[in-house]
Protein backbone atom coordinates (compact mmCIF):
# COMPACT_ATOMS: atom_id res chain seq x y z
CA UNK A 1 0.00 0.00 0.00
CA UNK A 2 1.52 3.44 -1.10
CA UNK A 3 2.31 5.79 2.04
CA UNK A 4 -0.13 8.14 2.96
CA UNK A 5 0.61 11.88 4.04
CA UNK A 6 -2.46 13.22 5.93
CA UNK A 7 -1.12 16.50 6.16
CA UNK A 8 -0.96 16.31 9.75
CA UNK A 9 -4.86 15.58 9.95
CA UNK A 10 -6.05 13.51 12.97
CA UNK A 11 -7.30 10.40 11.61
CA UNK A 12 -6.96 6.87 12.87
CA UNK A 13 -3.97 6.04 10.12
CA UNK A 14 -1.01 4.51 11.76
CA UNK A 15 2.74 6.10 9.98
CA UNK A 16 0.57 7.68 7.13
CA UNK A 17 -0.91 3.88 6.32
CA UNK A 18 -4.52 3.49 6.43
CA UNK A 19 -5.59 0.93 9.09
CA UNK A 20 -7.11 -1.25 6.96
CA UNK A 21 -5.57 -3.92 5.05
CA UNK A 22 -7.13 -3.47 1.43
CA UNK A 23 -6.25 -7.03 -0.56
CA UNK A 24 -4.84 -6.83 -3.81
CA UNK A 25 -7.98 -6.66 -6.40
CA UNK A 26 -7.61 -9.00 -9.18
CA UNK A 27 -10.85 -8.81 -10.86
CA UNK A 28 -12.47 -11.58 -8.79
CA UNK A 29 -12.94 -10.56 -5.21
CA UNK A 30 -14.73 -7.13 -6.16
CA UNK A 31 -17.32 -7.54 -2.91
CA UNK A 32 -14.90 -7.80 -0.24
CA UNK A 33 -12.38 -5.19 -1.87
CA UNK A 34 -14.92 -2.51 -2.21
CA UNK A 35 -16.25 -2.75 1.81
CA UNK A 36 -12.39 -2.29 2.65
CA UNK A 37 -11.52 0.39 0.15
CA UNK A 38 -14.57 2.54 1.09
CA UNK A 39 -13.27 2.00 4.47
CA UNK A 40 -10.00 3.35 3.80
CA UNK A 41 -11.53 6.64 1.76
CA UNK A 42 -13.54 7.13 4.71
CA UNK A 43 -11.03 6.74 7.15
CA UNK A 44 -9.34 10.00 5.19
CA UNK A 45 -12.60 11.39 5.12
CA UNK A 46 -12.20 11.32 0.92
CA UNK A 47 -15.63 8.77 0.39
CA UNK A 48 -17.41 11.44 -1.41
CA UNK A 49 -14.61 11.74 -4.00
CA UNK A 50 -16.31 8.26 -5.42
CA UNK A 51 -19.63 8.57 -4.59
CA UNK A 52 -20.05 12.45 -6.36
CA UNK A 53 -18.93 13.93 -9.27
CA UNK A 54 -16.17 16.47 -9.24
CA UNK A 55 -16.80 19.81 -8.87
CA UNK A 56 -16.33 22.31 -12.35
CA UNK A 57 -14.37 24.45 -10.25
CA UNK A 58 -12.39 22.48 -7.61
CA UNK A 59 -9.87 24.33 -5.07
CA UNK A 60 -6.11 23.14 -5.65
CA UNK A 61 -6.79 21.46 -2.06
CA UNK A 62 -10.03 19.82 -3.62
CA UNK A 63 -7.99 18.59 -6.27
CA UNK A 64 -5.31 17.14 -4.04
CA UNK A 65 -7.20 15.15 -2.30
CA UNK A 66 -9.43 13.68 -5.32
CA UNK A 67 -5.84 12.40 -6.26
CA UNK A 68 -4.96 11.14 -3.25
CA UNK A 69 -8.35 9.52 -3.45
CA UNK A 70 -7.30 8.04 -7.13
CA UNK A 71 -4.38 6.83 -5.69
CA UNK A 72 -5.75 4.98 -2.69
CA UNK A 73 -8.26 3.32 -5.22
CA UNK A 74 -5.52 2.73 -7.72
CA UNK A 75 -2.59 1.09 -5.01
CA UNK A 76 -3.12 -2.21 -5.03
CA UNK A 77 -4.80 -3.44 -8.29
CA UNK A 78 -2.72 -6.03 -10.28
CA UNK A 79 -1.69 -5.26 -13.45
CA UNK A 80 -4.34 -6.48 -15.25
CA UNK A 81 -7.25 -4.75 -13.41
CA UNK A 82 -4.91 -1.10 -13.37
CA UNK A 83 -4.79 -1.53 -17.22
CA UNK A 84 -8.33 -2.37 -17.76
CA UNK A 85 -9.94 0.40 -15.21
CA UNK A 86 -6.82 3.28 -15.50
CA UNK A 87 -7.17 5.29 -19.42
CA UNK A 88 -5.62 8.80 -19.11
CA UNK A 89 -8.58 10.41 -19.15
CA UNK A 90 -9.62 9.10 -15.84
CA UNK A 91 -6.14 8.41 -13.82
CA UNK A 92 -7.14 12.07 -11.69
CA UNK A 93 -10.95 11.13 -11.51
CA UNK A 94 -11.69 9.09 -8.31
CA UNK A 95 -15.40 9.39 -9.43
CA UNK A 96 -14.92 8.07 -13.16
CA UNK A 97 -12.37 5.19 -11.68
CA UNK A 98 -15.02 4.19 -9.29
CA UNK A 99 -17.65 3.95 -11.95
CA UNK A 100 -14.95 2.01 -13.98
CA UNK A 101 -14.34 -0.33 -11.50
CA UNK A 102 -18.29 -1.15 -10.79
CA UNK A 103 -19.08 -1.16 -14.17
CA UNK A 104 -16.58 -3.82 -15.19
CA UNK A 105 -16.66 -5.87 -11.88
CA UNK A 106 -19.56 -5.31 -9.52
CA UNK A 107 -21.77 -6.88 -11.96
CA UNK A 108 -19.76 -9.97 -12.38
CA UNK A 109 -19.97 -10.06 -8.46
CA UNK A 110 -23.70 -10.22 -9.19
CA UNK A 111 -24.13 -12.45 -11.41
CA UNK A 112 -21.96 -15.05 -9.26
CA UNK A 113 -23.81 -14.51 -6.34
CA UNK A 114 -27.35 -15.31 -8.65
CA UNK A 115 -25.50 -18.85 -9.58
CA UNK A 116 -25.01 -19.48 -6.37
CA UNK A 117 -28.22 -18.43 -5.00
CA UNK A 118 -29.88 -20.68 -8.35
CA UNK A 119 -27.64 -23.84 -7.93
CA UNK A 120 -28.41 -23.93 -3.79
CA UNK A 121 -32.34 -23.46 -4.97
CA UNK A 122 -32.12 -26.59 -7.20
CA UNK A 123 -30.03 -28.80 -4.09
CA UNK A 124 -32.58 -30.93 -2.08
CA UNK A 125 -32.49 -33.06 0.38
CA UNK A 126 -33.58 -36.75 -0.81
CA UNK A 127 -33.00 -38.87 2.38
CA UNK A 128 -29.24 -39.24 1.57
CA UNK A 129 -27.35 -36.52 3.64
CA UNK A 130 -23.96 -37.42 1.97
CA UNK A 131 -25.44 -36.75 -1.71
CA UNK A 132 -26.89 -33.39 -0.07
CA UNK A 133 -23.84 -32.11 1.80
CA UNK A 134 -21.88 -32.83 -1.74
CA UNK A 135 -24.78 -30.79 -3.67
CA UNK A 136 -24.04 -27.90 -1.14
CA UNK A 137 -20.53 -27.71 -1.10
CA UNK A 138 -20.78 -27.51 -5.75
CA UNK A 139 -22.95 -24.74 -4.72
CA UNK A 140 -20.28 -22.75 -3.16
CA UNK A 141 -17.42 -23.81 -5.30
Amino acid sequence: MAEIDNGGSSDSSVGGRPMMKVPKFSGDNFEIWEKKIRMVLSEYNLKRFIDDPPLPNMSAKAKQKAQKAANLLCANLTDGVFNTIVKKNNCNNPYELWNMFKSVYASDSILASYEVWAKWEDTQFNDNMATYIVGIEECLA
